[in-house]
């Protein structure tokens, strides 16, 4: 279990085991409640090479796909959006991250800020410790024994 400080308050996040695509989902409870689907990506830089990690609220394609598993919600309202983890650089850096996307709620509004600050730590703490996770090899960039979606 991850447990996150957020300016909502305590998120908690639990994964569950890989799928065969490579997806992890997180389920959410405290402060947010719902699902963060976290799986292989490529970064936008090198389409090929799966060399980053896709984070999304929701869904395993927040980009292509209707939910599938409960949005995330804050307060009642319910969220969608993703975010990007590039792996070859730090993510304590700017451009260690893409996004996040587009943090809206159902009727298509922007989060409120503490809402935005809340989403976006859930989102880099479930794709870092994906990132972290023993059946993706971060050095050869692609998950073990499983084959990952791409964008």
């Amino acid at each position: 279990m991850i447990t996150i400080a957020t300016p909502s308050g305590t998120v908690r996040a639990v994964p569950s085991e890989a799928d065969a695509t490579g997806s992890v989902r997180y389920g959410l409870t405290g402060a947010a409640r719902g699902t963060v689907h976290v799986t292989a990506t490529s970064s936008p830089a090198r389409w090929d090479q799966f060399d980053a990690v896709r984070a999304s609220l929701g869904s395993a394609s927040a980009v292509r796909e209707l939910p599938v598993e409960p949005l995330v919600r804050i307060r009642g309202r319910a969220y969608q959006g993703s975010t990007v983890r590039v792996l070859a650089h730090s993510a304590d850096v700017p451009w260690g991250w893409q996004g996040p996307v587009s943090l809206v709620d159902t009727d298509d509004r922007p989060a409120p800020e503490q809402a935005s600050q809340t989403l976006t730590a859930v989102l880099r703490a479930c794709a870092s410790n994906y990132a972290t996770r023993s059946d993706f090899a971060a050095s050869s960039s692609r998950p073990v024994a499983t084959t990952p979606r791409s964008c």
